[in-house]
């Protein structure tokens, strides 16, 4: 596309330059020299116009181009599980925050669940209401009594009303009561 534009740009450059050269020539060797002022000063006049235009148009692409693309994934981000390590208890609370990073103005888009899944059990995660930038508080406790000593992860999944998901994985570290 930049070298169409290019070559295009390039054969009006070209252009306009003969048929100034032309017009000049015209004027300075005495034919209708009054004339070939006016259509030199006019067709000139009438390139510059339309390569601005033409220049301003695909500035116009390049601006729009520049705008962030729609993106309807959820984003789960800060996700943490309290008490880490847990320290001989046996449920613990997953946190995070949630949101839809940029929606497309004409459609409706919103988060409308998420869970968190540790060891092949899923939780369904309770949302809170969203702050002012969009984000979405989610929470859920769980058990892990069950579970042996050592590193576990909890993968927390969020989805939008698309039933698109994005995720976010913590590590869970099981310990022993001291």
């Amino acid at each position: 596309m930049a070298k169409t534009r290019h070559l295009f740009f390039e054969l009006l450059r070209r252009s306009g330059n003969a048929l100034f050269r032309f017009f000049c020539r015209c004027e300075e060797r005495g034919v209708m020299p009054r004339t070939a002022r006016w259509v030199k000063v006019s067709v000139l006049s009438a390139f510059i116009a339309g390569i601005s235009a033409l220049s301003a148009a695909s500035m116009l692409n390049c601006i729009i181009s520049c705008y962030l693309p729609i993106e309807t994934q959820p984003v789960v981000e800060s996700a943490s599980v309290i008490p880490n390590p847990t320290a001989g208890n046996d449920s613990v609370t997953v946190k995070a925050d949630t949101r839809i990073p940029n929606p497309p103005r004409d459609e409706e888009y919103y988060i409308e669940k998420a869970i968190c899944i540790l060891d092949d059990d899923t939780t369904e995660m309770s949302i809170q209401e969203s702050d002012l930038e969009g984000r979405k508080k989610i929470e859920a406790r769980l058990y892990v009594g069950d579970l042996g000593t050592g590193l576990w992860y909890v993968y927390v999944k969020a989805s939008n009303n698309h039933d698109e998901w994005g995720e976010d994985k913590v590590d869970l570290e099981v310990t022993e009561s001291q």
